[in-house]
């Protein structure tokens, strides 16, 4: 079996939290040691687990398009027919 890719809320909180592991880790910059050292912790690991999260969404999602081409889940294609002409008489 295979797993339902992300909603684009999911998403949109992963990129939130990239950015919020980036300001983590320019806020840290100010700090003195112990608390730098800690704020660059934090920023990197909250950076690395979005970006992975991130990634293997995106190798989710193309396992799912890739396992539900042709299936039932896929609306059937419609024949584009050209109009109907009026009976001759």
């Amino acid at each position: 079996m295979f797993a339902m890719p992300f909603s684009d809320i999911h998403k949109a909180v992963l990129l939130i939290v990239l950015g919020l592991g980036y300001i983590v880790c320019y806020l840290a910059k100010r700090e003195d040691k112990f608390l730098k050292t800690l704020g660059y912790l934090i920023g990197t690991f909250l950076m690395v687990l979005s970006a992975f999260v991130i990634l293997a969404n995106m190798v989710l999602d193309a396992r799912f398009y890739r396992k539900t081409q042709g299936s039932v889940m896929m609306m059937p294609r419609r024949q584009i027919l050209p109009p109907a002409l009026p009976p001759k008489k």
